[in-house]
């Protein structure tokens, strides 16, 4: 087998991407039909939405949630991103989120949008961000990453956000339970 046939092999078996997310991981997912009691209008989300689970080979897990009407959606323009990280350890999470801080705030701002921090808006585990996402001063969209342990929950929006933590609360708090006490059996 040549070398090219053999890494070709392992990147294969590196990670199972693809596999079906199940009902009891897409209950810990904030989903964009959550948002309708907020004041977001589109009823119809579901045919919006798209999961993909991938399983890694070291053990750890991504699970992600996406939500993106089409460019014709002119009234109700709402991207949402979830993703929820289950690292092998703690600290692969702190790299993990890390990396992917770094990574979100480069493409934003080459997009000439800013992230306006909010300290201490909404403590969960052990680290905890949220940020208001602005372009030209005005609000768009929100940014919130929270770390417990070994996971990390993370949350991407435009076309929609919020400034009041009670609201926070009340839309995230019981996803993050779910996602907190998830089982990966």
């Amino acid at each position: 087998m040549s070398a090219a046939a053999i890494a070709c092999a392992l990147s294969l078996s590196a990670c199972e991407s693809g596999a079906p997310v199940e009902e009891r991981e897409k209950a810990m997912l904030l989903r964009a039909d959550d948002l309708v009691p907020f004041g977001y209008g589109l009823a119809d989300t579901q045919k919006y939405e798209t999961f993909n689970k991938t399983r890694y080979f070291d053990g750890s897990m991504d699970i992600v949630y996406e939500h993106e009407p089409p460019d014709s959606e002119q009234d109700h323009p709402l991207y949402l991103n979830v993703t929820v990280s289950f690292e092998r350890q703690a600290a692969d999470a702190v790299v993990s989120s890390g990396a992917q801080k770094i990574a979100f705030k480069y493409a934003i701002k080459s997009n000439g949008i800013e992230m306006r921090e909010v300290p201490n808006f909404y403590p969960f585990g052990d680290s905890s961000e949220f940020y208001v996402l602005e372009s030209e001063g005005k609000p768009l969209g929100n940014h919130f990453s929270g770390r417990k342990g070994s996971r990390v929950y993370t949350v991407i929006m435009t076309g929609m956000y919020f400034e009041d933590a009670d609201e926070w609360q009340e839309l995230i708090g019981d996803k993050l339970e779910k996602f907190s006490t998830h089982s990966l059996k």
